[in-house]
């Protein structure tokens, strides 16, 4: 029997994200170097309740959808290919 094992990167970020915890002293700038690239993108995994904080009305909610995926993109390009979390 051969046993194979996979890690979803993005499950890690976002885990490593939530935590209450930083797991390296280096995570608290790698944190703040992911907000400023594009705080939206950053709260979907941090605190994703957040991003919905300021739509009040369906054509904020139409703005925000049509952006969110291309701040999503930006915070992952620049995380997955940092050596923080490499």
């Amino acid at each position: 029997m051969k046993l194979v094992f996979k890690v979803n990167k993005y499950y890690i970020l976002g885990h490593a994200l939530r935590s209450a915890s930083a797991p390296f002293q280096e995570w608290e700038s790698f944190q703040d170097k992911l907000y400023q690239i594009s705080n939206r993108g950053y709260y979907i995994f941090r605190r994703p309740e957040l991003v919905f904080l300021n739509t009040n009305n369906e054509n904020d909610l139409h703005k925000l959808f049509n952006t969110l995926g291309n701040d999503y993109q930006k915070v992952i390009k620049v995380a997955l290919k940092s050596e923080e979390f490499c």
